[in-house]
C-alpha cells in the first residue's frame, strides 16, 4: 500500500505535502478485487462552477474536498486560505485582481468564503483553494441580480437495469443508468446539484441519497445509483431532487419504480417519497444566512402529493442527503 503511494505521488510529480495527500487519498478509497476503483482525483469540486457566466450575485463561494479530509488540522489550515478577488475586465488573474475581504467558514466536508460585502454585478472574479501545498484556480462572471426563484425539477425520461461487479459492488450487484432533464432555475446549469434518492426497497425507510450530480448544460443528464443484490427487490422506486446555489429546493411528485432485475416499470406505489412515472418515453422536457448549510426543504405543494389506487401518499420528508 505504502509503495502504491509513493508510486502515485510521484506520477503526479507531489513531494512532502503531496505524500501526505496521496495517502489520506487513497485510504478512503474503496477497492474492488473484480475492478480496481479509479485513482483518487486531485482536483477540488468549486462553485460557481469554473467559467460559469450570469452568477447569482448572493450564490455562495464553496469548496467541496474529498469527504473526511477536513478532518486533518493540515487540511482545514489550508482550506482556509481560500480567497477570491474580482477584476475590472477579463482575463481575469490575480495580477490584475483586487481581493475581496471576507472570512472563510468550514460546513461539513465544504469551505465557504464569505464577503463582507456582496458581489459585484457583471464582474469576472477569480478564486483559489489549497488543499496542503496544491493550489487550484478558477474564474467566474458574475450576472445583474440575487437569486430570484426556486429551482424546478426535471423529469426522469429513462432508468435502465443491469448486472454490475465493480468499484463499489465487489460481491455484485445491480447498476441503474438513469437519464433526466435538467432542472428550469435562473443559476447557471453547472451550479445547480442533482440528487438521486432510493425511496423504496427492502431496507428503505426513508429517502436514502444514493448519487449526486453536478448540472452541464446537456439537454440530458446522466446519473448511476448501485444496488446490492440484496436491495435489488422489485420494486424499486427512484426520486429526483435539486438544489440550487442558493439554496433552493424541488423534488418530484412521484416516484419512478421498476423491477431491477427484470427492468420492467410499474405504477407508483406509497414509498418513502414521491418521482413520476417514466415508462420508456422521453416526456417534454439555504444556504441560510452566514451558516451557509445548504437544506434540503421539500415545499409543501399540491405537486408534492403522490397518489397510488387512489390514495393519498403522505407527503415525504428529505434527510440532508451528502
Amino acid at each position: 500500500m505504502v509503495s502504491h503511494v509513493r508510486d502515485t505521488a510521484s506520477a503526479v510529480g507531489l513531494r512532502g505535502g503531496g505524500l501526505l495527500l496521496a495517502v489520506l487519498l487513497l485510504a478512503a478509497r474503496p477497492t474492488s478485487a473484480q475492478e480496481p476503483c479509479p485513482e483518487p482525483s486531485w482536483e477540488l469540486e468549486v462553485a460557481p462552477a469554473s467559467l460559469s457566466r450570469g452568477v447569482r450575485l448572493d450564490a455562495p463561494i464553496r469548496v467541496r474536498y474529498p469527504a473526511g479530509l477536513l478532518a486533518d488540522p493540515r487540511v482545514a489550515a489550508s482550506a482556509r486560505r481560500l480567497r477570491v478577488g474580482h477584476c475590472a475586465a477579463a482575463p481575469c488573474d490575480w495580477e490584475s485582481a483586487t481581493p475581496l475581504v471576507g472570512g472563510v467558514q468550514l460546513v461539513g466536508d465544504s469551505a465557504f468564503f464569505v464577503p463582507v460585502v456582496p458581489l459585484l454585478p457583471s464582474r469576472w472574479h477569480v478564486a483559489q483553494a489549497f488543499l496542503l501545498d496544491t493550489a487550484q484556480t478558477w474564474t467566474f462572471e458574475t450576472g445583474i441580480a440575487e437569486d430570484a426563484r426556486e429551482p424546478r425539477v426535471g423529469d426522469l425520461a429513462v432508468v435502465e437495469s443491469a448486472p454490475y461487479t465493480g468499484c463499489g459492488l465487489p460481491d455484485g450487484g445491480y447498476r441503474l443508468d438513469v437519464v433526466f432533464s435538467p432542472a428550469d432555475d435562473d443559476a447557471p446549469a453547472a451550479d445547480l446539484e442533482y440528487f438521486l434518492y432510493l425511496t423504496r426497497g427492502p431496507t428503505v425507510l426513508a429517502p436514502e441519497p444514493r448519487a449526486r450530480v453536478r448540472g452541464y448544460g446537456g439537454a440530458e443528464l446522466v446519473a448511476a445509483v448501485l444496488l446490492e443484490r440484496s436491495e435489488a427487490v422489485s420494486p424499486v422506486c427512484l426520486a429526483l431532487a435539486v438544489v440550487d446555489p442558493s439554496g433552493g429546493f424541488d423534488a418530484s411528485p412521484e416516484p419512478t419504480c421498476l423491477d431491477p432485475v427484470q427492468g420492467a416499470y410499474f405504477e407508483p406505489l406509497c414509498a418513502s417519497t414521491g418521482v413520476r412515472r417514466a415508462p420508456g418515453s422521453h416526456p417534454p422536457l439555504p444556504v441560510a444566512g452566514l451558516a451557509l448549510v445548504l437544506v434540503l426543504v421539500r415545499r409543501a405543494s399540491p405537486r408534492g402529493r403522490a397518489r397510488a389506487r387512489g390514495h393519498a401518499c403522505p407527503a415525504p420528508r428529505f434527510p440532508s442527503g451528502f
